[in-house]
């Protein structure tokens, strides 16, 4: 599948959606609603956990998880997607998986605000910045690879973010939440 060889692989990053100045009950709701929007035929359970991070509860960390069986594009589509579709009750969001591996590099991306159907992200994976519209899933690498791209600055600067609220992650009180997502076949 093309698409499957455009798209990130993130099969062995730590997933997450970081959103500010959102409840987790209404997290819930809009993953709930949005589980509900697609109807495809193979079917997932997905255990989302979230918490609101110490240091500052404003902000909260929803991990998406790893579904086994699915390919890394369906995956992709859907962390993407649900970023946006939570966008529409959070002031700000974005998503920022951690690889396993020293070797390889953070990935970040946040909805394309110069966007007005809200239906693009915009990112950096492998210090390449990349585009991806949701409807017909339109991925393009937007320039070539930057050196020494810091995450922490711009994280900081565009969102207010510090990364070090990241820390203590495993002390926090985290939150279960169970939806089946579907899928088109592979």
């Amino acid at each position: 599948m093309k698409k499957e060889k455009l798209i990130p692989d993130l099969t062995l990053y730590k997933k997450s959606i970081i959103l500010h100045n959102i409840p987790l009950d209404i997290v819930k709701e809009q993953i709930k609603e949005y589980a509900g929007l697609y109807e495809d035929p193979v079917k997932k359970e997905y255990n989302f956990h979230m918490t609101t991070l110490p240091g500052n509860s404003e902000w909260v960390y929803l991990e998406f998880p790893y579904a086994e069986g699915i390919t890394h594009y369906n995956n992709f589509w859907h962390y993407q997607n649900l970023m946006l579709w939570l966008s529409m009750k959070a002031d700000m969001q974005f998503c920022l998986a951690f690889p396993d591996s020293q070797d390889s590099s953070l990935f970040l991306s946040q909805m394309d605000t110069s966007n007005s159907f809200g239906d693009t992200v915009i990112g950096i994976f492998e210090d390449r910045d990349f585009s991806f519209c949701v409807p017909g899933s339109i991925f393009k690498w937007i320039s070539l690879p930057q050196t020494g791209f810091n995450g922490q600055e711009y994280l900081d600067k565009v969102f207010g973010f510090d990364m070090q609220l990241l820390s203590g992650l495993e002390e926090c009180k985290w939150e279960d939440y169970n939806v089946i997502l579907t899928f088109e076949g592979d």
